[in-house]
């Protein structure tokens, strides 16, 4: 006993009175069933609210917003103290430091830029149960239907690549965790010694991805030599030059250890040849790794599955479901053909304080198979965006990850030669949910469509005079602009290049980056591997043609009204506007007294800024368009009266001009003014008549200036409304409830 208490601290009595005094804080931890649901209501919505607003936000803050946000955001985060505070507080300083402040938005569909981490919601409901069920993944006895789960999971992906049935996998938390295991296993399985890493080998091509030598480092193999071996014209390692230097090796006392070949590189999308480099391994007694993480799920895709044949021949390989099947961050796979291998790299000895636990004959639990020893369960689910996964949790136990459904039977390893095991992340719910609520072919359909995507972006970037455009294999396309003034010298090309990137950027709604082959000048990448890229991907088009002032010119503020069943016209409005133009952003939804005619309902106003390539008149008979599909009636006699919709072109950037307008509401090719048409001025007098129209202009866009007058649209909406808080003029409603 420690001299430093007393010794009537450890009298019944007075423990007894502890432990009281202790339990009216430490019960805080266990919630009551009314608060969580209150919470999990909270959360919800606010999770809801993000992914609803995440198309109209920003995909990157422009350099000079990046310092402001990061301060903003600095500042919103809590700090950690000894007294709690209630749950609203701490949900606001996430939505608003996190959700309100992220500089890039992984989960927005404008996110072209590296290999994205995506997800789909029924992950983030499988992380929310997998820690308010909190199971212990890493042995059958504890919990033998997720054990059970993920067995099922990489039984489907050995069957997709053809492995035998002698295979074992895991999940991991990436594809640098997978990758990392699958050196540790071929290490141990070519019996290496440390005293002969130095003279041992790995062969990659000059696009296999960093990951790999980084995880040499972290399984003590950072002597090991790194051969770098030559692509061809179609960016392929050179099999060739891969066996010269396996034999020159060899002649020089050095161990060839690992070919590490790439299904889909990080930079261009290429796929080695693994059968011929199958058949190199082969030949020389060398381990055949192949980093699939990227492309792995491609296999899915008939127009692609030929690029993946000889996977089945390699020793290992790993893929990523948080890349190929749109899950969160933090899920990897790794394959070994022999199962042994992996058993031998990973058995744990039998602790003294498991002893008393129950085991199964011939049956290997999965922390047999792992260095892992402790692991959290998230088999269940998807989340709609990176954020939501994050959110989850952060907020509490309650939003974290997952558990699966339970009902199945474990299967003997030693009847089916399949081991399995999960690791630090057990990802397999998060994963086997949406297979079973969206079914394989959702994903084959998902992954064909952005194989067709990238084409369809090829030949439209190769339409665009100066630019070169390679073709792709997957769904990277790369692209640069050549067509430079003679004499010029490569560092103008990439200066010019990167501005180019730069100015695609710089209005925030899409995301691409570059990357530089082979040490030549950079490349502006588009990889089109977000589930909603579809509906991006004519923006891209537009973007990448645009210079600075034609952005200026092209972004287009509407205005928006409605007072017949106002809540669906405007969301279908909104739906048929992103059909053919980019929307940029859009204001709150106001609530208005009718002006001109007051025997009707009150209106819905909002605003909304657009970015597009057509001209005043083309945008005007398309918007007259959606006015027709929404029954929009246009008579004399009812000018002013009810609508369904109201669709009017307020501000074209900074332009002073006029259209013609035909008396049936749609646009004229010709500025004429008689019996028929009508012209219609730019901008809109309507900004300077009427609050309805100038308030939700403001919001969106308060330090715009207006065209004729120079004064910012929040100064023409502060003198209209008499009122600093003009934004509150009106009360609002919600949109997308």
């Amino acid at each position: 006993m420690s001299s430093g208490v007393k010794a009537e601290l450890w009298s019944e009595d007075e423990l007894i009175q502890k432990l009281d005094q202790l339990k009216m804080v430490s019960e805080r931890l266990d919630v009551a069933p009314n608060v969580r649901e209150d919470w999990t209501r909270k959360a919800q919505q606010r999770a809801n609210e993000y992914l609803a607003s995440l198309p109209d936000r920003k995909v990157l803050s422009g350099n000079d917003e990046a310092e402001t946000e990061t301060e903003e955001a600095v500042r919103s985060v809590l700090p950690i103290k000894e007294e709690p505070v209630n749950f609203d507080a701490a949900l606001e300083s996430f939505c608003t430091s996190v959700g309100d402040h992220m500089l890039m938005r992984e989960g927005h569909p404008g996110y072209f830029a590296y290999v994205p981490g995506n997800s789909l919601y029924p992950a983030a409901i499988g992380d929310f149960l997998a820690a308010a069920f909190n199971p212990y993944a890493l042995v059958d006895y504890a919990c033998p239907a997720a054990v059970q789960m993920q067995h099922s999971l990489i039984r489907w992906v050995a069957r997709l690549f053809g492995y035998p049935e002698t295979c074992a996998g895991n999940l991991a938390s990436g594809g640098t965790g997978a990758n990392l295991i699958a050196m540790a296993t071929a290490r141990d399985a070519k019996k290496l010694k440390a005293k002969d890493y130095h003279r041992c080998v790995v062969y990659m091509s000059e696009l296999t991805h960093d990951g790999i030598a980084k995880v040499l480092h972290t399984i003590g193999m950072g002597e090991a030599v790194i051969r770098k071996i030559p692509v061809t014209e179609r960016f392929e390692m050179d099999t060739e030059k891969l066996e010269e230097a396996i034999e020159k090796d060899s002649k020089e006392d050095l161990i060839p250890f690992v070919i590490a070949a790439t299904a889909g590189t990080t930079d261009v999308g290429s796929v080695d040849p693994v059968a011929e480099l199958a058949d190199v391994a082969e030949r020389h007694g060398v381990w055949l790794h192949v980093d699939a993480c990227y492309g792995g799920f491609f296999v899915l895709c008939d127009s692609v599955k030929h690029l993946f044949k000889g996977v089945e021949r390699a020793d290992s390989f790993t893929c990523d479901p948080h890349k190929g099947l749109f899950v969160p961050f933090g899920t990897g796979i790794v394959m070994v053909r022999n199962w042994k291998h992996l058993l031998s790299s990973n058995r744990r000895a039998l602790a003294s304080y498991l002893q008393d636990r129950h085991t199964c004959a011939g049956q290997l639990n999965p922390e047999d198979l792992t260095f892992e020893q402790s692991t959290h369960f998230r088999a269940i689910g998807v989340s709609d965006t990176v954020v939501v996964q994050d959110y989850m949790y952060t907020m509490s136990c309650i939003l974290a990850c997952v558990i699966a459904t339970l009902g199945f039977t474990m299967e003997s390893c030693t009847r089916s030669h399949h081991v399995y095991h999960p690791c630090l992340c057990y990802s397999a719910v998060r994963v086997w949910l949406p297979l079973q609520v969206f079914g394989v072919e959702t994903f084959r359909a998902a992954l064909q469509e952005k194989v067709y995507l990238s084409r369809y972006l090829y030949h439209k970037l190769k339409a665009v005079p100066g630019l070169v455009v390679l073709e792709p294999q997957l769904s990277i396309v790369l692209f640069r602009y050549e067509d430079v003034p003679a004499g010029q010298h490569a560092r103008d090309v990439t200066e010019f290049n990167l501005r180019l990137l730069g100015e695609v950027c710089r209005d925030g709604r899409v995301f691409i980056a570059s990357t530089t082959v082979l040490g030549k000048i950079p490349w502006v990448q588009l990889r089109v591997h977000k589930p909603q890229a579809l509906r991006f991907s004519d923006s891209v088009g537009v973007l990448i043609e645009r210079t600075p002032q034609d952005f200026d010119d092209n972004v287009v503020h509407l205005s928006l009204g409605s007072n017949i069943e106002p809540r669906k016209n405007l969301r279908d409005a909104l739906a048929l506007l992103r059909k053919k133009v980019l929307v940029l952003k859009i204001s709150s939804p106001f609530i208005t007294s009718p002006q001109l005619q007051s025997n009707q309902p009150d209106f819905i106003n909002m605003a909304v800024r657009i970015l597009t390539d057509m001209a005043p008149a083309q945008l005007k008979t398309f918007l007259s368009a959606i006015e027709k599909s929404l029954l929009r009636v246009r008579h004399p006699s009812n000018k002013n009266g009810p609508r369904t919709i109201d669709l009017d072109i307020s501000l074209w950037g900074s332009k002073v001009t006029e259209y013609s307008v035909l008396s049936n509401g749609e646009a004229s090719n010709h500025i004429v003014s008689n019996g028929h048409n009508r012209k219609r001025e730019l901008p809109d007098p309507d900004v300077l008549r009427f609050a309805h129209v100038a308030v939700p202009l403001a919001e969106i866009s308060p330090k715009m200036k207006h065209p004729t007058n120079g004064k910012t649209l929040a100064s023409v909406a502060m003198e209209m409304t008499g009122r600093e808080d003009y934004a509150n003029l009106f009360p609002t409603m919600e949109l997308f409830c």
